[in-house]
């Protein structure tokens, strides 16, 4: 699952996204610096279906929704925007979007307590889990990147006395565009994802079976 509390991406820059757990990663891709950070919940159990029903109780606090087991952040921010006036229009000369992603996944504590083929299941679920938020990071860094070059393209007018401070309201309305675009990509995945018969689905049942 995703949340965007702004959204974002063209295959220019396009990025693989390599999980490190426990640790933050600061990759740049032309003007698009993507910073990565992963926060885990502990949950517990000796059986499948014990370790979900660790994490139903403790889903809401930690991910902020009772529906998801993890989560993708994505914030964007610019990092350098510079205008320049050339024939009366400011133009944007330089440019960096800072793409921030923070994920939040479950971490099965007592693993030591379980037989092998909990862990097995666990460990075959919680690795499409990742595939899973990884997904929603593309999303993320695709319409990063979309709404970097829009940003290298725009123009506005001059504002009073010859100044260039503002991107101006047609800037605004495309990235809304683009963010809501990216917003229903999310949504698309995740429908497609919580079927029955999709791979993180069967896993997970894989899992509530096992013990």
């Amino acid at each position: 699952m995703a949340n965007q509390s702004l959204s974002f991406a063209s295959k220019r820059i396009a990025v693989a996204l390599t999980l490190v757990f426990g640790l933050s990663m600061v990759q740049v891709f032309g003007q698009v610096r993507v910073e990565e950070n992963e926060v885990f919940y502990h949950v517990t159990g000796t059986s499948g279906s014990a370790i979900l029903a660790s994490v139903r109780a403790r889903q809401l606090k930690a991910v902020g929704a009772s529906h998801a087991i993890a989560v993708t952040r994505a914030t964007i921010e610019p990092g350098l925007v510079q205008l320049e006036r050339r024939n009366n229009r400011c133009h944007v000369v330089n440019a960096e979007l800072v793409l921030k992603l923070d994920y939040t996944y479950p971490i099965w504590a007592n693993s030591a307590e379980g037989n092998q083929q909990v862990l097995n299941a666990w460990q075959n679920f919680t690795a499409e889990l990742a595939n899973h938020e990884i997904r929603h990071a593309e999303i993320a860094v695709d319409m990063a990147n979309k709404e970097y070059d829009l940003l290298r393209k725009t123009t506005t007018a001059v504002l009073t006395g010859g100044r260039c401070a503002d991107l101006g309201p047609g800037h605004r309305t495309k990235v809304k565009r683009i963010r809501n675009q990216a917003h229903r990509k999310h949504l698309r995945f995740d429908h497609l994802e919580a079927r029955p018969r999709s791979k993180l689905r069967k896993l997970q049942a894989v899992l509530a079976q096992a013990r």
